[in-house]
Formats: C-alpha cells, structure tokens, sequence
C-alpha cells in the first residue's frame, strides 16, 4: 500500500507541474491541458474534472488565474501573484516525490522544463530547507542554461558549430563539431552532447558543463549520420546479473553457461573499454575487427606489465 500511495503522490504532482508549465508559456482551454497530457506518455489519460481539480490545487497554492471567454476557448491564463506563496512541509514534500520520480524516466527535455517551472515557483515561496531540495537537480544545477538551450537548437537542426571546449588534455581548445543529441547516460550521469568532429572518428561526446563557449554558427542542417555498429559478446553467467546493461545494449541469450549480449555502439573507443572492464568474465567476442584489436590490446598491457 505504501508504495501504491507513492506512486499516485508522484503521478498528480508531475501531473500538476506539467500543468502549470504548460499555463506559465501561454494560456490554455481545459479541452487543450487535457490533449497535451494525453501525448505525454509518462502521464495517465484525464478527464474534464480531473483538470479542474488539478486548477483548484494550484489556486491553492496560491496561483491567480483569469478565466477566457468564447473567442479565446475560454482558456486559463496564469498571473502569479507578487505575494510569497506558503507551503506547508508536507506539500513540498510531495512536490520533492514528483520531481525525484519524474527525474528516474524522463528525457532531459522534460527535466529541464520541471527545473524552470520550480525556479520560477521558488521566487515565489519563503525559503526553507525543504525549498533548496525542491531546487536540488544534481549535476543540472551547475550546467550553463544558456548554452544548453542553445546546444538544444542546434541538434534539433543538426548544425555544425564552433566551441571552445575545455577538455583534460587540451584546455579551451576550438573545435567544430556537428550537434546531433543531448544525453545523459547512466554510468556518466552528467549531460553529454553526442555529435561528430573531423578531429575523431566516429562519434563523440563532450561534457556540457565542460563547453565553455559557442563562438558560431558554421554550417546549418548538415544531414551526416552517426554510424551505428554491431557486436555481440559472452559474458559468464552468475546467479545475478553482475553488469548493469548500458543504454546500447540487450540480452539475446541467456542460459546457466553465459549471457549473449548485443551492443549496438558509435564510439569504438569507448565500447572497447566496455569489454576490457569485463575481465576474465568476457568469453568471447563475435566481430572479427573488435575482437583483433581487444587481442592487440590485451598484448599490449600485458607488455607493460611484463616491463614492470
């Protein structure tokens, strides 16, 4: 019962901030709110009263409303209000249940419209402990919005940009790269931009917070692709899994000898250190290009060793 309680707590107050970020960027009929929740697939479909019930929570919490008339489809239209907003610590204890949820399966889109929504609100309340975890994003919080929103535009175009980018080796070094995605992985667990450059082959990712500056535009709607490779490994198999899958992967095979997984990977780098962090776990590797360099690896470390 406990966690079924939860799991409703989270599902209205998400429901609730997703309807109050729709009204902050402009006014919107019952009939419309009900449309765009019904789009959202981490929302239950609602009905009329639903959305006036979920109106009434947010009038509140102290939100104004002014009500349309026929020619506007009688849409909501939101005037917050200059005075503070007093909630109680169970409320934003609640608030606190919805954004934790919604952050564990939403995209970064989403997360980053709860963020302003909740920004926006805290202007608004009395500060209080339970306010500055309301506002607690994690590695969100030190990200520049400006050059995210930026970042957004231009993979949503897929344009070729410069940046200065401050990487380990080179510091604020000038790059061109063609923006494709934003991501944030599970093992990185900090936003990443997923995009190509003439300086690596295949594809790459940058650390947002470590893209110090975007100096320009260079070419717009560029149509070149990622190239997606294939491999298939073994792994031991244990009583428990003992890896946690990355997002490019699935299980195919899994029997009490080993489990069959294929990786569907753009850095060959990356998906390489992927292998060799499995150890003598690993049993075999399917592609024959791979498993020839993870072998001239392996000969190479283990001539370093052999010099130790």
């Amino acid at each position: 019962m406990e966690t079924l309680s939860a799991k409703n707590i989270s599902q209205t107050g998400y429901r609730v901030l997703f309807i109050l970020h729709l009204l902050m960027k402009a006014p919107h009929s019952k009939s419309e709110i009900i449309e765009k929740i019904n789009k959202n697939p981490f929302l239950n479909d609602v009905t009329l009263d639903t959305i006036r019930l979920d109106i009434n929570t947010l009038k509140s919490l102290g939100f104004c409303f002014k009500m349309g008339n026929r020619s506007n489809n009688f849409r909501y239209e939101i005037d917050l209000s200059p005075i503070k907003i007093s909630l109680s610590k169970s409320e934003l204890k609640i608030l606190n249940i919805a954004k934790k949820t919604a952050m564990n399966f939403l995209d970064f889109d989403e997360i980053l419209s709860i963020y302003e929504t909740l920004e926006k609100i805290s202007k608004l309340v009395e500060p209080s402990e339970e306010l500055d975890e309301l506002l607690n994003f994690g590695n969100y919080m030190y990200l520049d919005l400006k050059i995210v929103k930026e970042l957004q535009k231009h993979c949503k175009e897929k344009n070729e940009i410069e940046i200065v980018y401050n990487s380990p080796i080179n510091p604020n070094q000038t790059m061109r790269v063609v923006c494709h995605y934003l991501r944030c992985p599970k093992k990185k667990q900090k936003l990443h931009l997923w995009c190509t450059s003439d300086k690596y082959a295949g594809a790459v990712y940058l650390r947002v917070d470590k893209i110090k500056e975007i100096k320009a535009l260079v070419r717009s709607g560029c149509v070149s692709e990622f190239e997606v490779k294939k491999c298939r490994y073994k792994i031991a198999h244990q009583t428990v899994l003992p890896y946690e899958l990355e997002d490019f992967e699935q299980i195919v095979v899994l029997n009490d000898r080993f489990i069959e997984i294929e990786a569907d990977y753009l850095n060959e780098f990356d998906f390489m250190q992927r292998l060799l962090g499995f150890g003598s776990d690993l049993i075999e590797i399917s592609e024959g290009k791979i498993k020839k360099k993870f072998l001239s690896t392996l000969k190479k470390i283990q001539g370093v060793y052999a010099k130790n």
